[in-house]
């Protein structure tokens, strides 16, 4: 199978799509990038042909995939060439920077029966699927709350990367809520559920950039609610996952560490350890053998637009 990569200066072009298609035996047919320094690395680094138009590229190797990647704005410009040439593309979150511009890309490939995923890996964490599973058969009984976190470390690591466009609003879209905390809006579609925007806080005092440091967002998810904390950390390498479910039979945690502990309300407490694989590298697995194989994606440009309304609706409020 050859691929191309999209807007290959993303950081995770490097540290997570390469090393992966690559033991998965793939061919990389070529690359764009919009910034020749980065075209220029890329050529280095992988001994693969450079674009710095994303058409040329899909013109002259003819892939059987596309990876979308790039800044975040740019991501519905560069996975449009894809898109009207029928090429089956994953799209990494949040796919553009407002809500209306991913529904015009859903609509394009609707129009064109186009495979499109979005990279919601965490979707692929077993600890993360048990949650849901527990929710589902319903043994927690009615839901009252759902909280999530999602701590990463400091923003100058993009920088490091290459990847200064994250620290600027304009480009990125916003600071962490728009790159770590899609993830938990989606987590709570995952789950079953079908979040309500009520109310958003943010701070950007830590870092003192254009981008929020931290974030709080409250959603209604009808007689329950929800409550995403996210940021980053001051520190390089810290890192924080929890959920945690407040419900009519028992309380839910989950964290990292893959542990699941459920405390139910007769006193007893189960606990479950899950495994913590690479999430990316199963994602990646199941969202090609469903466009081989002819199926939807796994995760689509619609599950995005979902988390994009409630983000649209946060950014607006901050930022009055």
């Amino acid at each position: 199978m050859n691929v191309v990569l999209l807007g290959a200066g993303h950081w995770h072009a490097e540290r997570i799509y390469v090393p992966i298609v690559r033991d998965l035996g793939l061919r990389i047919a070529g690359v764009h990038d919009d910034d020749p320094a980065v075209r220029e690395r890329r050529r280095e680094q992988w001994g693969v042909p450079v674009f710095a138009d994303a058409s040329e590229l899909l013109e002259r190797t003819r892939p059987d995939f596309a990876f979308c990647l790039g800044p975040h704005a740019d991501m519905p410009r560069l996975a449009l060439p894809a898109a009207e040439r029928g090429i089956p593309f994953l799209v990494e979150k949040p796919a553009g920077i407002r809500a209306v511009d991913v529904e015009t890309l859903a609509a394009r490939c609707d129009d064109r029966n186009v495979f499109a995923a979005v990279a919601f890996a965490y979707r692929w964490n077993p600890g993360l699927r048990a949650v849901r599973d527990l929710l589902a058969e319903g043994r927690l009984g009615r839901v009252a709350r759902v909280a999530l976190q999602y701590f990463a470390g400091p923003p100058s690591r993009y920088v490091d990367d290459g990847c200064a466009w994250m620290l600027d609003p304009r480009r990125s879209g916003g600071g962490c809520l728009m790159n770590i905390g899609t993830h938990l809006v989606d987590a709570l579609h995952f789950f079953g559920f079908e979040p309500e925007y009520v109310h958003g806080a943010s701070c950007g005092d830590i870092h003192r950039l254009e981008i929020e440091d931290v974030s709080c967002l409250v959603v209604r998810m009808g007689e329950a609610y929800g409550l995403i904390e996210c940021g980053y950390c001051p520190r390089a390498g810290d890192k924080e996952f929890a959920v945690s479910v407040t419900a009519e039979r028992g309380n839910l945690e989950y964290d990292l560490s893959g542990l699941l502990r459920v405390s139910w309300a007769d006193g007893t407490v189960e606990e479950r350890r899950h495994p913590t694989p690479s999430v990316y590298a199963e994602m990646l697995r199941d969202v090609l053998e469903a466009a081989a194989a002819g199926r939807p994606p796994p995760v689509g440009l619609h599950d995005m637009v979902k988390v994009l309304r409630v983000l649209d609706r946060f950014y607006d409020e901050i930022r009055v």
